[in-house]
């Protein structure tokens, strides 16, 4: 009798040897099942769907946090110096083309980005997002400085070489510019306020 206990103990010490075992065995599995989300947000992007085999580390899902939305400029080479951390940035999406969003630069990636040929800076809006749609192109004029009554003429008005084209003369007139904006320039001289300009011709 204590013989057959004797062997009954130990069927059951190996038992619970394996029990361990296996229940460790299937934590680890637990572990490279489970799907860990570092932040809150709303699910923007799915790359994986019902029945997908997954990798582990391999990234299923983007979320984006509708509180902390942020603007990617490109800024060429000649212009980012003059961009600093905190100017005023006015923003237009793509998705609302009749409204301005106002926001400040947040970062500035010290790094030229080879593919895109310029430098990335960010932006923090100063009110956050409703019904945002992510990944929308924009466009954006960074307030470097301010200026009282600067000339200022429509960009496609002036041509290769800083000139334009002034009515009543028969060559063009070269200018000498200030501030360049996307559909502005500033004249520092070359012509005055009272001259007329023309469109370039072709």
């Amino acid at each position: 009798m204590k013989k057959q206990y004797k062997v009954v103990f130990q069927q059951a010490k190996q038992q619970q040897i394996f029990a361990k075992g296996q229940l460790k065995s299937n934590q680890i599995l637990k572990k490279y099942n489970s799907i860990i989300v570092t932040e809150s947000g709303t699910v923007i992007k799915k790359f994986k769907t019902n029945g997908d085999y997954v990798k582990k580390g391999e990234v299923i899902a983007t979320i984006a946090n509708q509180q902390k939305v942020e603007g990617v400029l490109n800024v060429d080479e000649n212009s980012i110096g003059k961009v600093k951390i905190g100017q005023t940035v006015f923003v237009r999406l793509n998705t609302h083309k009749n409204k301005i969003f106002k926001g400040k630069i947040s970062e500035i990636l010290s790094a030229f980005d080879a593919q895109s040929q310029s430098f990335i800076c960010k932006i923090a809006f100063d009110k956050p997002f409703t019904n945002s749609l992510y990944g929308t192109q924009l466009e954006a004029n960074i307030l470097i400085g301010k200026k009282k009554n600067a000339l200022l003429i429509p960009r496609n008005y002036v041509g290769f070489g800083n000139k334009v084209n002034v009515k009543g003369k028969n060559e063009n007139v070269i200018i000498t510019t200030g501030i360049i904006s996307t559909e502005y320039v500033e004249v520092l001289g070359g012509i005055d306020k009272n001259t007329t300009l023309l469109p370039l011709k072709p």
